[in-house]
Formats: structure tokens, C-alpha cells, sequence
């Protein structure tokens, strides 16, 4: 399966809509930036929630087996 971009909004830490766009086929890698706090790296910056969000649209659950309703959104 190949991703070209991935669109996620209202999802755990993310709150407006945010793509994120794959140029090339293959292995990537996903880093980050806490913007909030500098002082903890890249803790914090939804890396772990982009790969939740994949396994969401395809099993209809969380990495941890949340279930709609279970999941909470930051913004709401």
C-alpha cells in the first residue's frame, strides 16, 4: 500500500485540517517539532498520532484499541 498524502483534522492532537504529502515511494521517516514547548524536542508534536490516524481509517481503532467515542480530540 503507498500513501501520497494523508489529510487529518479533529484527530487526537490535531485540530485544523493538515496534510501531509509523500513525494516518493518507499520508507520515511517522521519527525517533528513542538513548537508549544522547545525545551522537550520533538516530544509532543503528533508523530506517534499520524500513524495512529492510518491505523484508524483502516482497523476503526486506535494503536492502543480506542474506539470511536474513546478518542479524545485536544481542540474540542
Amino acid at each position: 500500500m503507498q500513501f501520497h498524502d494523508i489529510s487529518i483534522q479533529g484527530f487526537k492532537s490535531f485540530g485544523p485540517a493538515q496534510v501531509i504529502r509523500f513525494k516518493n515511494s518507499g520508507l520515511h521517516m517522521i519527525t517533528g517539532v513542538n513548537k508549544v514547548d522547545l525545551d522537550i524536542g520533538s516530544n509532543g508534536s503528533g508523530k506517534s498520532t499520524v500513524l495512529d490516524a492510518i491505523f484508524w481509517v483502516l482497523y476503526a481503532k486506535t494503536l492502543n484499541g480506542l474506539k470511536a467515542g474513546e478518542v479524545k480530540n485536544r481542540y474540542t
